[in-house]
């Protein structure tokens, strides 16, 4: 990117353009918050309905379960072969590591973080009170993931 040249007619040209989709996207938002086409309503708590979809949820994410392999199916960390005198004297390792399958690997707190998103979206949408201890939590596991 250049810098703005004053005495060049395109370059003002662009600085007016950006700055008038800018003032646009303003105007827009400012239009959405203060005049909304429809009446902000009340938040309406339905214990029921909270807790059906989070019932709903838990059996979708446990209809989906499978096993995580990483795509690989390679193995990390196997033993080299060597034919040296020094091999001979090293133990070598007993068990390969596949990254998929460690704990808390990335996908599996990715989906965590999804699970937690969908709760974090219940709660402000139900405004349901009862569950904030819970939700605190999660923001907090959500933070540290």
């Amino acid at each position: 990117a250049k810098p703005l040249d004053a005495s060049s007619y395109t370059s003002m040209y662009t600085l007016l353009h950006h700055l008038s989709v800018f003032g646009v996207i303003l105007l827009f938002a400012y239009i959405c918050e203060n005049h909304p086409p429809y009446a902000h309503s009340d938040k309406s708590y339905d214990r029921d309905e909270f807790f059906f979809l989070t019932a709903l949820l838990f059996v979708v994410s446990a209809y989906t379960v499978h096993r995580n392999d990483g795509g690989k199916g390679k193995l990390q960390n196997s033993p080299r072969k060597e034919k040296d005198e020094d091999s001979k004297k090293r133990p070598l390792k007993v068990a390969s590591v596949n990254p998929a399958n460690e704990v808390l690997n990335r996908d599996q707190t990715e989906e965590w973080k999804g699970w937690m998103q969908f709760m974090f979206l219940l709660y402000h949408y139900y405004h349901a009170e009862e569950t904030y201890n819970s939700i605190r939590i999660m923001i907090t596991c959500y933070v540290w993931m």
